[in-house]
């Protein structure tokens, strides 16, 4: 499993090191390269004077000794075919109390018994201390001359400048924690407020994120707020489309633009009316705010069982209700989608009823008339003010059915009647005259559907 490290983290880290690295190149080539260089520098002095004594032969000791000769020379220890020479030999006591403090002592006491231990001494042996030899041949026979340097005084320079930058590389590394952490509190912060929105918008919950920031992270922000404010416009076109027809067909209403044809058009469609018998004396014996109550409360179940057939609410006029299925969108089997619909109408018109009836309060029954047919449907009405429904001959005989049937009937046409007649229960009545028609049309009850 891989491990997820959070961008404040990223940010810190990534800041420190670079201080880090920045502090780091800064101390080698402003304090421990220069301090190296000077080291080398202060050798190349050392076999200066050594190659020096070598080509000008034996130099009093107490010259070489001087304080003007070298700042760092501590002793020289002269012999003379291979036997140390006193006389020609010098220390400088205190230099040599900081390099070897018990040869100090000794050099004090007996200088002639100290420098066997001198001419033994080598680099390395004793810290600080650098050494020397020069070989000269001369007429009073072979010389050697050990030169013991310290370098002490500029190690101890060094000691001092690195610990200096140390404390600046500490204090600097310190400033660029804590301001890493700022940093990466200031960005991180705004991205995760961020990240929840957009977290809450993939559940649903449609909120703009409040940053304030002038950077990219604040037009993000803002981006991000527009985008809300346009799902939340969206859904709420889609919450009002949904008022008139089905979530699915409210969806594709939204998504496919070129799917929509609202201009006018020929489609075979089914058309479902319904209306509540009595209605006009039950409204003259209630209170108005009851009636808008009843008829809300008895509307919810009707259209509700209409969306989920499929069908589009096309009219709510005054206690009664249009329904296509076909139109805008085409669907499959539209006769019996409708005629399965007015069933659970009536079924959930029944559920209605006895919850009512079990709370005192009165109730309804509905007739329904369903006619399946070739119908003009588009937008009719002005710029100001448009519908979209369904004109002609069969969406009136579906009308003049609903007004034939009586509290409790379905009554559909003989065309939809033979699109679903091996699916229902259904008997024939005596065909009837209706309004508008020359010749007696067939109509059928429908009973039931089958299992």
């Amino acid at each position: 499993m891989s491990v997820r490290f959070p961008l404040r983290f990223k940010i810190g880290v990534f800041s420190v090191v670079l201080v880090a690295g920045a502090c780091a190149a800064i101390g080698y080539f402003a304090v421990l390269r220069p301090a190296l260089s000077e080291r080398a520098e202060r050798e190349e002095q050392y076999e200066q004077i050594r190659k020096m004594l070598g080509a000008t032969g034996a130099v009093d000791a107490r010259i070489l000794t001087h304080q003007a000769m070298h700042p760092d020379l501590v002793y020289v220890a002269r012999s003379r075919g291979g036997v140390p020479w006193a006389d020609g030999s010098v220390a400088h006591v205190d230099r040599l109390a900081a390099v070897a403090p018990d040869l100090a002592q000794a050099w004090q006491a007996e200088p002639r018994a100290t420098l066997e231990a001198l001419f033994a001494l080598d680099n390395g042996q004793r810290r600080g201390l650098v050494v020397k030899r020069v070989k000269l041949r001369s007429d009073s026979g072979d010389e050697v001359i050990d030169l013991g340097f310290s370098t002490l005084g500029l190690d101890r320079a060094l000691r001092s400048r690195l610990a200096y930058a140390g404390g600046v590389f500490g204090a600097a590394l310190l400033l660029a924690v804590l301001g890493a952490l700022l940093l990466a509190g200031r960005i991180a912060r705004p991205l995760q407020a961020l990240a929840a929105g957009m977290d809450r918008a993939g559940k649903g919950a449609l909120e703009p994120v409040t940053i304030v920031s002038r950077d990219e992270v604040g037009l993000l922000a803002r981006a991000f707020n527009e985008m809300v404010r346009g799902l939340k416009e969206r859904e709420r076109l889609k919450n009002t489309l949904a008022r008139y027809v089905s979530d699915d067909v409210a969806a594709r209403i939204l998504t496919e633009r070129s799917d929509l044809d609202l201009k006018g058009e020929m489609r075979e469609v089914t058309v479902l009316f319904l209306d509540i018998r009595g209605f006009t004396a039950l409204s003259e014996r209630l209170p108005p705010r009851e009636v808008v109550a009843m008829l809300n409360e008895y509307f919810e179940s009707i259209i509700e069982v209409v969306f989920k057939h499929h069908g589009t609410v096309n009219k709510v006029i005054g206690d009664a209700v249009m329904a296509l299925f076909g139109a805008p969108f085409v669907v499959d089997d539209a006769p019996m989608r409708a005629v399965q619909a007015a069933v659970e109408i009536e079924q959930a018109v029944a559920a209605v009823n006895q919850r009512r009836q079990a709370e005192g309060k009165a109730t309804v029954t509905i007739g329904a008339g369903i006619n399946t047919g070739s119908a003009v449907a588009g937008n009719v009405g002005s710029e100001r003010r448009m519908e979209y429904t369904v004109i002609g001959d069969e969406v009136n005989l579906a009308q003049r059915l609903e007004a034939l049937a009586r509290e409790g009937e379905i009554l559909v046409s003989q065309a939809t009647y033979d699109r679903v007649r091996e699916r229902v229960q259904a008997r024939a009545r005596e065909p009837v005259q209706v309004k508008g028609k020359t010749i007696p049309v067939w109509v059928y009850e429908i009973v039931g559907l089958n299992a």
